[in-house]
């Protein structure tokens, strides 16, 4: 909202300088006028004179304001077109950013099901992952655009899948050499790492939320 005041007030302090201008030249006029006699001259010659010398500083005004007040408008237009081009592209973004948000949390969710009390293989109900290039492009569109907030939720998030990812790893490594601790891993999983990964993606997904809602509204932000 303060972008497009401070637009607004530009062209307003334009022409509120050539309308000062104006007053300024019909007080003088009206000065001059009231002399009875200026270097000789009658007072309806005098008005005559500076009439003339007014219409023609005025008519210069009004071309120079025209003319200011044309390239203001030019500005305007181009910095709003810049401005709204880069709100679309972090919308964008964040959609990208709030899809595969929701696709690799339901693949972390179904990691490691437990089938008659023992956890089965590591991605047997999973859901396949993003390609890595979405990802790439995702994560360079969020750097690029998103704001400070979104990517330290998008930091803290990942981090979150780091542990649980390590857990999996765990359980897996330790179920292979007949490690009969590979139950302890599995119940941080389920129990810490994966409702942890839940918490962290619904601050992530809260945190776009709230800032898609001001590129809608602008003055909701504070």
């Amino acid at each position: 909202m303060n972008y497009y005041i401070r637009l607004v007030s530009g062209r307003v302090g334009i022409e509120r300088a050539a309308f000062t201008l104006a007053v300024l030249l019909c007080l003088s006029m009206f000065v001059v006028a009231s002399e009875p006699d200026w270097s000789g001259m009658e007072a309806h010659d005098v008005v005559a004179v500076v009439a003339v010398i007014t219409s023609a500083i005025v008519g210069i005004a009004g071309v120079v304001t025209g003319t200011v007040v044309a390239r203001a408008d030019r500005v305007q237009a181009a910095q709003m077109a810049i401005h709204d081009r880069r709100q679309a592209r972090l919308e964008g973004a964040y959609i990208e950013l709030l899809i595969f948000a929701e696709t690799v949390g339901a693949w972390a969710q179904a990691l490691l099901p437990a089938v008659n009390g023992d956890p089965a293989d590591p991605e047997r109900d999973a859901p396949a992952l993003p390609e890595p290039a979405t990802e790439w492009s995702m994560r360079a569109k969020v750097a690029a655009f998103g704001s400070s907030e979104v990517q330290n939720a998008l930091e803290g998030w990942g981090r979150s899948l780091r542990d649980v990812r390590r857990e999996v790893v765990l359980v897996q490594r330790r179920r292979e050499t007949g490690d009969g601790n590979y139950l302890e891993p599995w119940s941080r999983l389920d129990e810490t790492a994966k409702p942890a990964e839940v918490a962290a993606r619904k601050r992530l997904q809260q945190c776009v939320a709230q800032e898609l809602d001001e590129l809608k509204d602008p003055a909701r932000r504070t």
